[in-house]
């Protein structure tokens, strides 16, 4: 029954990967542009690397993405006037669109991935998630379960191996 579980847990993530491919390319977004979009559009002004910071993301990945979004005409790039190094983003009102069309297509996903259920289902699976979350979190050695998403996905570009779970000496442990 757990590996049933688990295995309906990857599937979930796999069919909102597949759905994320599918929807992002008719909005002009592919997978991966919208939280940069959206950072950009919230922090008007600022730069790669503080982009790339906020999505705990490599430089490098936020300067190809912007390329792109630039030359779609999704988002601006301006020299600061007080430093000539240092290039500003903006979204530019086809960026603001794009942007505003991916959240609604994103939450009609959410709303949908959801439907039937009641409010007392949500609050179970809620407490159930939460609990798995916990015992991950246990597993590492650390208190994760309520760290923002980015820092995760920071630790796992960076994470050391896992000493005493570590399996083998792969990183991680036993596959998936």
């Amino acid at each position: 029954m757990k590996n049933q579980i688990h295995d309906r847990m990857k599937r979930i993530r796999l069919l909102h990967h597949l759905y994320l491919q599918r929807t992002m390319p008719e909005h002009d977004l592919y997978h991966g542009q919208l939280p940069v979009l959206e950072y950009i559009r919230n922090h008007e002004g600022c730069t790669q690397v503080e982009v790339a910071q906020a999505l705990s993301v490599s430089p490098a990945s936020i300067a190809t993405s912007t390329k792109r979004m630039q030359s779609a005409g999704l988002l601006e790039k301006a020299y600061d006037q007080q430093n000539l190094r240092i290039k500003r983003l903006r979204a530019t009102p086809r960026g603001i669109e794009c942007s505003d069309r991916c959240r609604r297509a994103l939450d009609t996903m959410v709303e949908e991935s959801f439907k039937g259920f009641s409010a007392e289902e949500l609050g179970c699976f809620d407490q159930l998630l939460g609990r798995v979350l916990e015992n991950l979190s246990a597993l590492l050695g650390e208190d994760l379960s309520e760290a923002p998403f980015a820092s995760l996905i920071g630790n796992l570009r960076q994470g050391p191996p896992l000493g005493r779970h570590d399996r083998g000496g792969r990183r991680g442990g036993a596959r998936d």
